[in-house]
């Protein structure tokens, strides 16, 4: 549990637009597990959104394997198809 505290929301709002720190911001205020689930809940929303729009087996199964032995780079080629 975190120790209670008085909490600055001024910083608290200045570090929630930080990558990996707002995690530690909703932490301190003790709202961690509501953020994670509205994170996850977003996120699995918009996969389920775009799947459904393009397709699982055509948008992930089409693209060639990324292999370094690729004749054309050392990072393989990258066919993006419609």
């Amino acid at each position: 549990m975190v120790r209670q505290e008085p909490v600055s929301v001024n910083w608290q709002t200045l570090l929630i637009i930080i990558p990996i720190i707002d995690l530690w911001a909703t932490y301190r205020i003790e709202k961690l597990r509501l953020y994670l689930l509205v994170m996850i809940a977003i996120a699995v929303t918009g996969f389920v959104i775009e799947t459904s729009i393009f397709g699982f087996d055509s948008y992930f199964m089409d693209q060639p394997a990324f292999t370094a032995s690729s004749s054309n780079s050392a990072w393989g080629v990258m066919n993006l198809s419609v």
